[in-house]
């Protein structure tokens, strides 16, 4: 994930599903991401100023400063994917790249707000009953209305006057052009990795859900080793694919051959054991030995 530092501190931010499902299932979804997003721009300080969700892409406009950009698409994405693996039991959600773009002139930013105030659940109806008794709990609306107007009554009349005309045609391009995730080297990778998953889920007869209990730890260990030996994913690739770290897989892997080490040791104790009574394998060497005749 790469960016263009922003000299105004403000982003443009753009997420896009994977697989066939979609990132919204019905409105307590998208209530689910509003409840996060709330939760870590005030984590880390970052300023919500807009917003568009539909099913197939989410469109955030943020402020904030440095490195933030990144670290916030990070968490919200990953806070949002757990917790609908939680509900529907599915790994597949976002594209692994996001893109942010800086907004750097007042031109980029009031066109901006002309298309993401036309599509699926935005942030207009939020902009339109905010007043200076009636705060809202997730949009800086008095951030984005300064760049409007001199005061907050002049700025929400500009915002919905501008809200509402079309944008220029180069703009709307540029804009669809940012909501198409391709399927790169990584996305296919992953795409491979789930039809791999699927095939051991069905072998084994188990859930993805019941591969996260303890009673199936073993098929968890065999399903990591058979990742990295049998496919070229990596362990982030695979965490990606089990919901977990790339730190957890390598320990999962390390545990695996542990155990399989130390299997093999008990097998080879067995096999040569068996057959003998306490003592018996020293007779060859004592019959070897030559005493001649009496």
């Amino acid at each position: 994930m790469s960016f263009k530092v922003s000299s105004t501190g403000i982003y443009h931010m753009v997420f896009g599903a994977v697989g066939s499902k979609g990132l919204f299932l019905d409105r307590e979804d998208y209530k689910e991401f509003m409840k996060i997003l709330r939760l870590y721009k005030d984590h880390l300080g970052v300023k919500l100023l807009g917003y568009a969700l539909t099913p197939r892409v989410v469109h955030l406009v943020i402020q904030c400063e440095g490195g933030g950009p990144e670290a916030f698409a990070a968490v919200v994405k990953r806070t949002y994917s757990d917790y609908y693996y939680r509900r529907y039991f599915s790994r597949e959600l976002f594209h692994h790249q996001s893109r942010i773009r800086a907004v750097t002139f007042y031109r980029d930013f009031m066109e901006l707000y002309r298309y993401l105030h036309k599509q699926g659940i935005n942030s207009l109806k939020r902009f339109e009953r905010y007043g200076a008794e009636k705060k809202d709990p997730y949009l800086d609306a008095e951030y984005v209305f300064s760049a409007f107007g001199n005061n907050l009554a002049q700025g929400k009349r500009e915002l919905e006057k501008i809200s509402v005309m079309e944008n220029q045609e180069d703009y709307a391009v540029q804009m669809k052009s940012l909501e198409f995730f391709p399927e790169d080297k990584r996305t296919l990778r992953v795409k491979r990795a789930r039809e791999f998953l699927d095939r051991y889920l069905a072998e084994k007869g188990i859930t993805l859900h019941e591969l996260d209990l303890e009673d199936y730890r073993e098929e968890k260990l065999r399903l990591v080793r058979s990742f990295r030996e049998k496919t070229d994913l990596s362990y982030r690739d695979i965490g990606q694919t089990l919901g977990s770290s790339h730190t957890t897989v390598i320990r999962l892997y390390k545990e695996a051959h542990e155990r399989d080490f130390r299997r093999s040791i008990r097998r080879q104790s067995a096999a040569d054991a068996q057959g003998f009574d306490p003592g018996e394998a020293l007779l060859p060497s004592l019959g070897s030995l030559d005493h001649g005749q009496a």
